[in-house]
Parts: C-alpha cells; structure tokens; sequence
C-alpha cells in the first residue's frame, strides 16, 4: 500500500511538473527565445515605418547595456562602419573599439529616433550623452547615423558623423 501510495504521489507531482512546465514555463522560455532573437535583429527588409521604429528601439536598448559582445551582434560579421573619420570592418573590431570606447565613456546613454527609411535603409537621428573617465567631463553628442541592413536584418554598412559638445552634470537630458 505504501508502494502505492507513493507511486500515486509521484504520478501526480509528475502531472503537476508537466503541467507547470507548459504553461508557465515553455511560455516563459519561449518568450526569452523571442528576446534573444529580437537581440539577434531579426526584423529583416523590407522595412517598413513600424518595423525600422521596433529596429531602431531594440537598437538603442542594446546599445544602453554597454555590452560590445550584445551590441555587435546587430552587425553583419563583415560589417563596415564609418564613424567619422574612423573606418572599421568586421565584428571583431568592432567589439574591440566598443570595449576601449566604453572603458573611457563612463555612465554612456544614447536615444535614437527614425529620421527616414527605405527597404533595407533607416536614416537615424541620435543624441549620446556619456562622462570621459580622465577628466570627468560630460559630454552631449549630436549625430546622424545611416544603416543598410543585410537580408537576415544585419547591419552591414552604417555611416555616421557626430559633433560633441561639452555639459554640465545640470545639463543632462538623457538620464
């Protein structure tokens, strides 16, 4: 009887398992599979307004966590950049320079906004906002940012041209 009674028990923490996992957990890792893939970039042309606006905020969100591993992944692996008159190819470098840019670029924050677009273009406006780490002076930057996109939703090219302003901490506007 005790057998039983035990089996029965197991049986029954089974079935709740199973039941927990479809509908709280599959939901959940579904959801985290979603995310990470959104993080991969996975609006891809045509763009569409609604599309390069969901593109340009998952952009922005990746670009705050000051991760150059994340952040690179939303370039094509032979991604080109011209930043400007930086020239840089390929996620490696890319990753490289993100990591020596945030070492120096203390509390960095960046707002992006949709200026226009086309199939597998988005013209961007944007404003950074970021403390340098050997002087302790904040800065506002000012800058126009154009991407094409690969066909998996990559981008391959991106052409930008900023103009830095120095500011005060009361300054701020992207806290």
């Amino acid at each position: 009887m005790q057998t039983k009674h035990k089996h029965y028990l197991h049986s029954k923490l089974y079935q709740f398992n199973f039941s927990l996992i479809r509908t709280l957990i599959i939901p959940i890792v579904l959801s985290l599979g979603n995310l990470v893939k959104a993080q991969g970039n996975i609006i891809i042309p045509p763009l569409t307004r609604q599309s390069a606006i969901a593109k340009i905020t998952l952009d922005e969100s990746v670009w705050n966590s000051r991760d150059p591993e994340k952040i690179a992944l939303l370039y094509s692996p032979q991604a080109n950049w011209r930043d400007g008159n930086t020239f840089l190819a390929g996620r490696r470098t890319i990753v490289s320079v993100l990591k020596e840019r945030f070492a120096n670029e203390l509390h960095y924050k960046i707002s992006k906004e949709v200026w226009n677009i086309s199939s597998n273009k988005i013209s961007v406006n944007y404003e950074e906002e970021w403390q340098d780490r050997s002087t302790r002076i904040w800065h506002h930057t000012y800058g126009i940012e154009l991407d094409s996109f690969d066909e998996n939703g990559l981008v391959k090219d991106r052409v930008a041209s900023a103009t830095d302003k120095i500011i005060t901490v009361n300054e701020r506007r992207l806290n």
